[in-house]
């Protein structure tokens, strides 16, 4: 868990098992350039269009999947957004 109060769930598929991250929609949008693009109304993205047709009072959050992604990697950058330690350096 990144952020107890976390409204996005990320799904991390590897070749190997799943992970899971739950995340801060607004802090990745604030802080990435990458995820403030995928929720804009405007965006071609697929996450985009799913996030946009969600009724606004959905008590399920957001799950946004991921495929391949090294899983050390992204939870340091997850970490490091939210401003969790530990991050290494």
């Amino acid at each position: 868990m990144i952020s107890p109060v976390g409204d996005m769930l990320i799904r991390l598929l590897t070749p190997t098992h799943t992970m899971y991250y739950k995340a801060s929609a607004s802090v990745l949008i604030a802080t990435s350039k990458v995820f403030s693009v995928m929720p804009c109304p405007t965006s071609l993205f697929s996450e985009a269009q799913r996030v946009n047709n969600l009724p606004y009072s959905s008590t399920e959050p957001f799950v946004l999947s991921l495929h391949d992604n090294n899983p050390v990697v992204l939870h340091i950058l997850l970490k490091a957004l939210h401003n969790q330690p530990p991050v290494p350096r």
